[in-house]
């Protein structure tokens, strides 16, 4: 019965999915939680190239360092090493992990690690499948037993067998999600627990198929050894206080500390905050870089930054950060961006502090030195101290790692507008490969809602130029780009264009000053 149930779900499960994948454009599945994601992955699906191109990136840092890898929780480190620009066509995220935890342990371990990973795995079917997991006794003990013992041995053997095969199915399973995901808490602990029920079993297996043999080991246990004891109570004291030192120190106060700072952030005052703060930065460890990029991460926004009132606080998120970055300089350049930004956006009222922005955006090329994200910062901070040919020159450098990212050649773009009206016919082409390369479908993508204004502010500001000099090949073209950007512009577009192709510059001449007045 069990065996026509089991082959009845299969029959179910196999047909279910196939008409699912056949029938997964249809509209029936986009609103079904779960499966309306997994009705969109193809082979050009967005998340399917980043995983792929990631792992790419993880082959790269593999071969850097393939005996022993980067280290445990390195691997973002040899991730921003060897980014691959090409990712950002799609997204500007930041990996934390391998999202393939086979790639993951063999970049972090190397070759040495990924064998001892998979051992696991074989040890694990060895154990499975040998014949004592199923309780099929040799043949000398099988003629010892009795025709009703052997019937009973023999379906504790199928029993055995099925066990052993659904747990197979989870190990395959659990291995094969593992090659698009990571491990969390959840799966790390599903998986420890089937290790430890098969080792269970195969230990009890064993235990029945050794009755009655005796072995002379002789422990010396009824011996009242002074120096034996001594060293074995002072080994379990080391035990004990190893374990209570890890939870008081590694689990106690990282939770105590992430406690306060999120009770005292969540009332929104700057002074309590302040005043928490030697709680929750003090001492020093694993959960301080996650904390204190949170804490400047919400002071450095701009109407904090700017607010007298929150002085001490952005002072003390600033040099709670570069505390971070002094400890660990080699580690993450998200904090030396970080750090940037803040100072760029500090640089409005003090340009002095752009030169140290600079500095920080240069140690975080040297971390990642194909990060687009990172040459864009740059190219801002160096126009900012009015280095504008040198900005621009960085904003090239962007492009040229990847000439297929429309967020490239925007900031290019946006970089040459800065740089005056001898660079703006190149702004607008640039510009123009970025609209053109973020329109997707009908709408824009991997732009952000700052980008639309800058693009509009930009456009704008060409056509009060143009407009005046009587240019129409130009103010064409940039009323047809402005459409393009926002549809609320179209009316208004098309009047211009009809009034540029009519002659009519005069009536535009007039509305532009009665504006500008």
């Amino acid at each position: 019965f069990i065996r026509k149930v089991a082959l009845g779900l299969l029959a179910v499960m196999v047909l279910g999915g196939s008409v699912f994948w056949a029938t997964r454009q249809a509209a029936v599945w986009q609103g079904v939680p779960g499966l309306n994601r997994l009705a969109k992955i193809g082979a050009m699906d967005s998340s399917v190239q980043t995983r792929l191109i990631a792992l790419g990136s993880s082959w790269q840092a593999f071969k850097d360092r393939p005996l022993l890898g980067w280290g445990l929780e390195n691997y973002k480190v040899a991730y921003n090493k060897h980014y691959n620009p090409e990712y950002a066509r799609y997204e500007e995220a930041w990996f934390d992990r391998a999202h393939n935890k086979v790639a993951e342990v063999g970049v972090t371990q190397g070759l040495l690690g990924l064998l001892a990973y998979l051992a696991i795995f074989a040890t694990l079917f060895y154990s499975l499948f040998k014949k004592r997991f199923f309780m099929d006794l040799d043949e000398v003990e099988r003629d010892k037993k009795s025709d009703q013992a052997k019937k009973v041995e023999g379906e504790n053997s199928k029993a055995g067998l099925g066990i052993g095969g659904i747990l197979a199915a989870v190990l395959v399973a659990y291995f094969v999600q593992n090659l698009f995901l990571f491990d969390t808490p959840v799966s790390d602990f599903m998986f420890f627990s089937i290790m430890a029920f098969v080792v269970g079993m195969s230990g009890v297996v064993e235990s029945e198929t050794n009755k009655g043999v005796k072995k002379s080991i002789d422990l010396n246990m009824g011996r009242p050894f002074f120096f034996r004891r001594l060293i074995l109570g002072l080994v379990v004291l080391m035990a004990i206080f190893t374990v209570f030192y890890s939870l008081y120190f590694y689990n106690y106060i990282p939770a105590r500390q992430s406690w306060i700072y999120r009770r005292a952030a969540d009332t929104g005052v700057g002074e309590k905050i302040v005043d928490d703060s030697p709680r929750f930065l003090e001492p020093y460890n694993f959960i301080q870089p996650t904390l204190r990029f949170q804490l400047l991460e919400t002071s450095s926004k701009g109407n904090i930054l700017r607010d007298p009132v929150f002085t001490p606080l952005v002072s003390l998120a600033i040099e709670s950060m570069e505390e971070v970055v002094k400890r660990e300089p080699d580690y993450e350049p998200r904090e030396l961006i970080i750090l940037a930004e803040t100072y760029n956006e500090k640089g409005k009222d003090d340009p002095e502090l752009l030169k140290k922005s600079e500095g920080y955006l240069r140690k975080a090329l040297i971390l990642s030195p194909r990060r687009q994200d990172i040459f864009y910062i740059l190219a801002f901070t160096l126009a900012g101290q009015g280095r504008f040919e040198e900005a621009v020159g960085v904003a090239r450098e962007a492009v040229a790692l990847d000439s297929g990212v429309g967020k490239a050649h925007y900031n290019l773009g946006l970089e040459l507008a800065l740089a005056g009206q001898d660079h703006w016919d190149e702004a607008e082409k640039e510009l123009g490969v970025a609209l053109d390369i973020n329109f997707v479908g009908n709408h824009f993508r991997g732009f952000t809602e700052e980008d639309y204004k800058n693009i509009v502010i930009i456009y704008k500001k060409m056509l009060e130029v143009y407009i005046p000099k009587r240019d129409e090949e130009r103010v064409l073209r940039i009323v047809k780009r402005l459409k393009q950007v926002d549809l609320t512009f179209g009316e208004d577009m098309d009047i211009i264009a009809d009034l540029v192709q009519k002659n009519q510059w005069d009536i535009l001449i007039a509305s532009l000053n009665s504006e500008g007045n």
